[in-house]
C-alpha cells in the first residue's frame, strides 16, 4: 500500500521556504538575524507568483508554522530516544557510566535543517 501524502505541492514549498527562512536567520548569527531572514523572506516572494505580498507571507507564515512543528518532533522523538536508549543501559549495566551522542548528522544544526528539508522533500505529495 502506497504512504499516503502528507502536504499538497504548495504546502510542501511552503514549509520548505520556512524552513529557507529559520536556515538563514540562523546562519549569520544574532546581530545578522533580522537581516538574513528578511533578505530571505524577499528572494521567496520574489520566487512565487502570489497576486500580492499578503498572500506570500501567509504562505510563509504557513511554512514556518509546518516547520516548527518538525522542529518540536525532532526535539521530542530526540529525548524519547535518549530517555529509551539511556534506560536499557542502565538497566543492562547498572554500574556503566552513560555517556550519549546522538546520531552525529543530526548533532549539528545544519544536519537538523538537512535532515528535515529531506523529510520534506521525500514525503509523498496528495496532489
Amino acid at each position: 500500500m502506497a504512504e499516503e501524502g502528507r502536504y499538497t505541492r504548495e504546502q510542501q514549498e511552503d514549509t520548505l521556504a520556512g524552513l529557507s527562512i529559520i536556515r538563514e536567520a540562523h546562519a549569520g548569527g544574532v546581530a545578522y538575524a533580522a537581516q538574513d531572514a528578511m533578505r530571505q523572506v524577499a528572494e521567496i516572494a520574489a520566487g512565487w507568483d502570489e497576486t500580492t505580498d499578503a498572500h506570500a507571507l501567509a504562505r510563509m507564515v504557513a511554512g514556518l508554522t509546518n516547520a516548527a512543528g518538525l522542529l518540536l518532533n525532532w526535539i521530542e522523538a530526540e529525548a524519547e530516544h535518549r530517555s529509551e536508549l539511556v534506560g536499557r543501559i542502565e538497566q543492562k549495566y547498572p554500574l556503566f557510566e552513560i555517556d550519549y551522542t546522538p546520531d552525529p548528522s543530526w548533532a549539528t544544526w545544519s544536519g537538523v535543517m538537512r535532515a528535515l528539508e529531506k523529510t520534506v522533500t521525500d514525503t509523498p505529495l496528495k496532489d
